[in-house]
């Protein structure tokens, strides 16, 4: 359970965050789940994502994202 693991990074250390952890859980054949209010990075990576507050419409802003990997 990862809240917002990526808060705070520049676009490569989130990247690299992310990677890591998605090669975690597919070597150890887990769950990941997270949070975290860009969308592009929820659409990138989780396999299901539930939006919660907002519309999915991209023009709100604020939204956040639980995600599953």
């Amino acid at each position: 359970l990862c809240d917002e693991p990526t808060y705070a990074q520049d676009y490569n250390n989130t990247l690299a965050i992310m990677d890591l952890l998605v090669a975690a859980a597919r070597d150890r054949k887990a769950t990941i789940v997270f949070t975290t209010h860009d969308k592009n990075l929820a659409k990138h990576y989780a396999d299901h994502i539930l939006f919660l507050g907002e519309s999915l419409d991209d023009k709100t802003k604020g939204s956040r994202a639980l995600c599953i990997i």
